[in-house]
């Protein structure tokens, strides 16, 4: 074979790395003339033997992160940049010509991976694939609301024969805007071939995007958005503030910026279990987080109720009926639709927290729970926003600027 010196050395260190790395084309230089080599890259490339990579592209070209450029681009770049930033793969048909993938039967994705697929080629899986891991006690499941991770205890890797730890995983949709998990290939190649060949029994045949906030994340960029999760809780936080600038209690006893609960977020498994532990905490963190004091001596805490007896009974005013009669009183909007919405969503949410506590229900998997879950933390972000808002109106606070992403609403429902 032509230039077969020069190929040889491109494989046998592709072979020999320890994370599917390309040679340094400055490397292959030592060897022969610029231009001689130079030439012999080209020939290689269109005779689908080699591919490039270039840091102009990624800033690691050491590994293959992307998809290869076309040929006749590759070798435009390959003559007009530094060689430093550059390079050198044997392709997926070079690799099987020298007849070296097969040690990798038994491992689906490492072999896709030596085989010269991306590093960050994702791998679409159904959310069942989780069932095992959250099922399991030995097992522990990182969810931040658009990524996560998963590892065995260290203290059962011997029960469980071997050990097991998923970096890092995050959601995808398909175009009904279902949730799915994807991994990278990089971090599918880390398991066992069992793991492999057991993950591999889950992957969909949907057509599914990626989430392009946990592709940049993963790559050490910062997200564009930020989660509604996240937003939420900030509003909280902002909303305080703003009391303390006009100098009343804070209207929420707790903000929970440094203590966030454990099921406010993305349930990762639509189930009824998950769907009524959410409702339950997003009540605790609305209705009954509203703080009383926040309106003394601007109405009255209590009402007198006439009972059967004819006799007079004192009770306390709910937070909702509170909250309600002191933003009357004290804010006229043009539009009073966002207020009337503001009660609704707290009623809701507190009438949907009741439910279970009625009835003895049997929890059960469904799609469903995801789009009820969408739907209420969409409506209940609203709500403290729209409570922000009101405040915003206060004299005291017309200098206090909140975040530039809350601002601009940079907010996502993952």
């Amino acid at each position: 074979m032509l230039y077969e010196g020069t190929l040889r050395s491109i494989v046998d260190f592709y072979i020999d790395s320890l994370d599917y790395n390309g040679i340094p084309v400055s490397q292959i230089l030592r060897t022969s003339d610029t231009s001689e080599i130079l030439n012999q890259l080209s020939s290689l490339i269109l005779d689908g033997l080699v591919t490039l990579t270039f840091s102009t592209v990624f800033l690691n070209p050491h590994i293959k992160a992307f998809p290869d450029l076309e040929p006749q681009e590759q070798i435009k770049k390959l003559m007009s940049e530094s060689l430093d930033g550059i390079c050198a793969y044997p392709t997926a048909k070079c690799l099987k010509e020298f007849k070296k993938a097969s040690k990798y039967r038994g491992k689906p994705y490492s072999r896709r991976l030596f085989l010269g697929e991306p590093q960050f080629e994702p791998v679409y899986f159904d959310l069942t694939i989780l069932e095992k891991y959250l099922n399991d006690p030995r097992y522990v499941v990182q969810n931040d609301d658009y990524s996560g991770s998963i590892h065995s205890m260290d203290e059962y890797d011997k029960e469980l024969g071997e050990g097991f730890f998923l970096d890092t995983f995050g959601l995808a949709y398909n175009n009904q805007h279902e949730r799915f998990v994807i991994v990278y290939l990089r971090y599918l190649n880390d398991l066992t071939p069992d793991q492999q060949k057991y993950w591999k029994l889950f992957e969909t045949k949907e057509d599914c995007y990626q989430n392009i906030d946990y592709l940049k994340n993963t790559l050490g960029h910062w997200a564009d958005n930020v989660s509604i999760f996240i937003a939420f809780i900030e509003e909280l936080y902002v909303i305080n503030k703003m009391c303390e600038l006009i100098g009343k209690p804070s209207l929420f006893k707790e903000d929970f910026k440094r203590n966030r609960p454990k099921d406010f977020g993305v349930f990762l498994r639509p189930t009824l279990n998950n769907y009524n532990n959410f409702v339950h905490v997003l009540d605790k963190m609305m209705s009954d987080n509203i703080n009383k004091d926040f309106f003394k001596n601007d109405i009255l805490l209590t009402e007198e109720i006439k009972r059967k007896d004819g006799k007079i009974e004192t009770r306390q005013r709910g937070t909702i009926s509170l909250l309600e009669e002191w933003i009357t009183n004290n804010f006229r909007p043009r539009d009073p639709e966002p207020t009337k919405q503001l009660f609704s969503t707290l009623r809701k949410v507190r009438k949907e927290r009741q439910k279970p506590a009625h009835a003895v229900e049997k929890d059960n998997f469904d799609k469903r729970y995801h789009i009820m879950q969408n739907e209420l933390i969409e409506e209940s972000y609203t709500a403290v926003r729209t409570i922000r808002l009101i405040l915003a109106n206060h004299p005291k606070v017309q200098g206090y600027s909140v975040p530039d992403w809350l601002y601009k609403g940079q907010i996502r429902l993952y």
